[in-house]
């Protein structure tokens, strides 16, 4: 612990500090602003790099606090508290930065997409103080500037380890299980001029971070490193090893390779559109996917590195997990998408522990939530049983939704490598939904078991339209995949008979039902019943008679308005989207941003919940971009007041990348990239009549603002309005 004491000298500033780097990658973006510093999470500025991150914001009005986290951070212990317990996620520690002669005036933020730091200023009776954190992308180091160049007063700098416990234990709806004891308390020590904080776990194994301060004239610097392991005690010393080589690194060269990798990932696609505060928030969301998690980093969780009191310290999956990862396939960030690749592969057999062991010789499973590994706990629906279950255990199709996304990560690569772990999973998910799947005496298929349809509360009936679109779409993908499995005939004709023979959505005179014997009766933040009209589109604006039943299910969902919450505002206006109805689909957005966005952007439901700012990015990219019905729609839902919006290098079904520009309203150019042999059917908003190819590429059809392409691998085409 130190405490310094400094006066202004009226001088030129050295360039030492980390935002500082004689260099320029790539497109130059106006910082993010953060107006007033908050005293929690919601009103600080961040930074990450998939695996380690920091948060910094207020603490009182003397102390400026500086969370850091680890993503990968979990406990797992065997005993038997559920994993919200015994596998949840652990809180690190901050830093404080605390003025001791002086009280905070005022205080504002911004993160620097362009430098990829984020910094606090803190403006006091004594001067200012300038906290600036970068964490760098490619190395696993914290730094922290503390600029007092402008600060006459004095403050003391420490470290504050988080109690490590379940963060579920501090809600007070919250029964804690008896017998559930916190992990020991940490050992804080120091090995000459590095500090550590050595926290062991009762599972075995622990986490450390280690930090050294090196004070000069006009900055005191931090750096900062967190190693965790389950297996053995050797996470301490690999920390500290491990701030001590940072002394022999070229700090300036780490940093010119930090920014560099930042300029390289916000150019692998580009949005623009002529709303400020919604252009801020989108491209901040491009940034944060990647604080939040890289191809070999852990699948994102409710919190991402910025961990705080949560009751939801572990995975969600009946929406969470799908929104979070929705914008990242047309956005063309596919090495951040990579990681719930990786997670659904490497953990396909736990996803048979999920299920009654009755079912696992042919079938997978994914219950509400879960551990990084995808255990859930057991969804415990058989055919055989008349117990009625518990919500949580009766879901029956998330692992289904989630694949969707695995799915659309196949299809917007053409990646072949994909496609066989694709189908064992799809079709492992969707033999479980067939087990409860029967024949009915008019000869449709339909649900013999009562499931529950996410958050609709107390909602335990047969044939949900959760599990009636979800069963449906799984049932028309896997025909499609299979298409070249020989050996799988017969069960895919299975497949078609049931595909065929599924009963109808249950509707009344206001739309789409829950269920079969549950009207839409009280508010619901969920479009579970809605997924026909999206996700997936299998009900959709192509079909004439359905428009009407679409807008009566729309429009009676969010009349009833106590229950919902952002992603129901985002969902709204992707389906409103889907229906080429810009200006309403952009005001459910706004109203998203206005009324449930916090000021850096995060989103909280009692604790953090990272998905919804990642839908509402969704829902912006689909006012510019969509795919369904086979065919991509380019402007299908721009609002009125865009005159001028351009895309760069969106992707989408078919391994295509896709950038067009509208200017005044008209829409100029569509620019057309193959990255795998094939056909393209468009649906421009504005009919563009010249054409031109480079590569081999032709048009096959053209009518109106409709035409159809084949496209080799590695062909352009370019279509432009006649001026």
């Amino acid at each position: 612990m130190s405490i310094h004491k400094f006066f202004l000298i009226p001088v030129l500033f050295t360039l030492i500090a980390i935002t500082t780097i004689g260099c320029c990658f790539g497109k130059e973006y106006l910082p993010f602003i953060v107006e007033k510093l908050g005293k929690n999470i919601y009103g600080g500025v961040f930074t990450g790099n998939g695996l380690l991150g920091s948060m910094t914001y207020l603490m009182s009005d003397s102390v400026v606090r500086i969370d850091v986290g680890r993503t990968d951070t979990y406990d797992h212990r065997d005993e038997p508290f559920g994993h919200l317990f015994s596998r949840a996620r652990l809180p690190i520690g901050h830093f404080e930065v605390e003025l001791s002669s002086c009280r905070i005036l005022s205080s504002s933020g911004d993160i620097s997409i362009t430098d990829a730091n984020a910094t606090a200023y803190i403006r006091s009776d004594k001067g200012v103080l300038k906290i600036t954190t970068t964490t760098l992308s490619e190395q696993n180091y914290i730094l922290i500037d503390v600029d007092k160049s402008d600060f006459e007063g004095e403050y003391e700098i420490r470290f504050v380890p988080a109690k490590s416990q379940s963060p579920r234990i501090e809600a007070s709806w919250v029964d804690v299980p008896q017998g559930y004891h916190p992990n020991p308390s940490p050992v804080m020590g120091k090995e000459k001029d590095i500090h550590f904080i050595d926290q062991t776990m009762r599972a075995g194994g622990g986490y450390a971070t280690a930090y050294k301060i090196t004070k000069s004239k006009k900055v005191d610097h931090i750096v900062a490193t967190i190693d965790y392991s389950q297996i053995d005690d050797t996470y301490k010393q690999s920390a500290v090893d491990k701030i001590r080589s940072y002394s022999k690194l070229n700090t300036r060269a780490l940093l010119k390779a930090h920014k560099k990798w930042w300029a390289d990932y916000m150019a692998l696609s580009e949005y623009k559109f002529p709303d400020r505060k919604l252009q801020d928030f989108y491209n901040l969301q491009m940034y944060k996917f990647g604080c939040v998690t890289r191809t070999d980093k852990p699948a994102i969780d409710l919190q991402g590195p910025w961990p705080a009191f949560t009751p939801w310290p572990a995975y969600w999956f009946n929406l969470n997990i799908q929104l979070t990862y929705s914008p990242l396939y047309t956005a063309n960030r596919l090495s951040i998408a990579e990681s719930l690749i990786k997670m659904l592969n490497n953990n396909a057999e736990n996803l048979k522990e999920n299920i009654h062991p009755d079912y696992r010789y042919d079938s997978y499973g994914l219950g509400r939530s879960g551990t990084s590994g995808l255990l859930t706990g057991r969804i415990n629906l058989h055919r055989d049983s008349t117990t009625k279950l518990q919500e949580s255990q009766a879901e029956l199709s998330n692992l289904t939704w989630v694949l969707f996304y695995y799915h659309q990560h196949y299809r917007v690569t053409m990646d072949e490598k994909l496609k066989a772990p694709l189908y064992k999973l799809l079709k492992g998910s969707v033999n479980y939904m067939l087990h409860f799947v029967d024949k009915d005496q008019d000869g449709r298929y339909a649900f013999v078991v009562p499931t529950h349809s996410p958050e609709y509360p107390n909602s335990y009936d047969l044939n949900t339209n959760y599990d009636l679109a979800t069963l449906r779409w799984g049932l028309a993908t896997l025909l499609e995949l299979g298409k070249t499995e020989e050996t799988d005939h017969a069960y895919l004709q299975r497949l078609e008979t049931v595909l065929h023979n599924l009963i109808d959505y249950p509707t009344d005179e206001n739309g789409y039902k829950i269920s079969m014997n549950q009207a839409y009766d009280v508010s619901h933040r969920h479009y579970s019943h809605l997924m026909m009209i999206y996700p997936y589109y299998l009900v959709h604006a192509d079909q004439p008679d359905n428009i009407g039943l679409i807008k009566r299910s729309i429009a009676y969902w969010q009349s009833k308005k106590s229950a919902l919450q952002g992603y129901s505002l985002s969902g709204a206006g992707s389906m409103y989207a889907m229906l080429g109805e810009g200006d309403r689909a952009f005001q459910y957005l706004q109203q998203l941003n206005d009324r449930f966005i916090q000021p850096n952007t995060l989103y909280k439901e009692s604790g953090p919940v990272i998905e919804t700012p990642f839908a509402l990015a969704n829902s912006l990219q689909e006012l510019s971009l969509q795919f369904w019905n086979g065919k991509v729609r380019v402007f299908p839902a721009i609002p009125t007041a865009w005159k001028d919006v351009s895309f760069k290098n969106f992707r989408t079904d078919g391994a295509f990348l896709i950038s067009a520009s509208k200017t005044g309203g008209m829409t100029e150019k569509v620019e057309i990239r193959s990255e795998h042999t094939g056909v393209i059917k468009l649906v421009i908003d504005q009919p563009l009549d010249h054409i031109t190819f480079k590569g081999e590429a032709r048009v096959l059809r053209k009518e109106g603002k409709e035409m159809e392409l084949f496209m080799e691998k590695g062909s352009q085409a370019v279509l432009s309005r006649v001026r």
